[in-house]
């Protein structure tokens, strides 16, 4: 405390060293920007580890930064609890949680489909199919909650992933085959939304 240094100065130095943690900055699209918010619950798995570190988004930086893939905003996420697995400079995969829901109706994600301002899932009904429209909540990248349109036991309709995409090599007709997939689950949480 009272040390003086001159501005620009290329031979002083300021270190801060303290037990102040460690935090993470990443690029976000500026797409994904209106579903972030301080606060958030974030995780961070470094590279050679399996354990995953909790924290949360701190900031969300200002100024963007313009690139090939796009313009990018840098958020910093403060880590909680435990950081004996951080180092200086690690890298890892960080997940940041923008909506949860527990004990909701879901559905696998791909069996939501979007068109023109609303969302559809196709069910089965008796020997028949039909698009019903439907409210979803928290859309995560394997599940999608579902607040309105269906009910728990409904028989949801999912393309057969094993078949081949229809087109002329591999159909005529221009059929998908289809299978059925058990309705909703409950206490499904922490959904994230899909990164382009």
């Amino acid at each position: 405390p009272g040390d003086t240094v001159t501005a620009a100065s290329t031979t002083q130095t300021i270190v801060v060293a303290g037990d102040g943690g460690y935090e993470a900055v990443t690029m976000v699209k500026v797409t994904d920007l209106p579903d972030l918010a301080v606060g958030q619950a974030a995780t961070f798995v470094p590279d050679g580890s399996t354990r995953a570190v909790t924290g949360q988004v701190a900031a969300i930086g200002l100024v963007s930064t313009a690139g090939t893939t796009g313009t990018t905003y840098p958020v910093t996420i403060a880590f909680a609890g435990d950081t004996s697995a951080l180092r200086n400079g690690a890298a890892g995969a960080l997940t940041i949680t923008t909506a949860a829901a527990a004990s909701a109706l879901a559905v696998p994600t791909s069996a939501v489909q979007f068109d023109d301002g609303r969302y559809t899932v196709t069910v089965l009904d008796g020997d028949e199919t039909r698009d019903v429209t439907v409210e979803v909540g928290a859309i995560g990248a394997t599940w999608t909650e579902v607040k309105e349109g269906l009910t728990r036991g409904q028989t949801v309709v999912l393309a057969d992933l094993s078949e081949p995409l229809p087109g002329s090599a591999t159909s005529t007709g221009g059929q998908q085959q289809l299978t059925p997939f058990g309705g909703g689950r409950g206490g499904v949480g922490g959904f994230q939304p899909p990164r382009n």
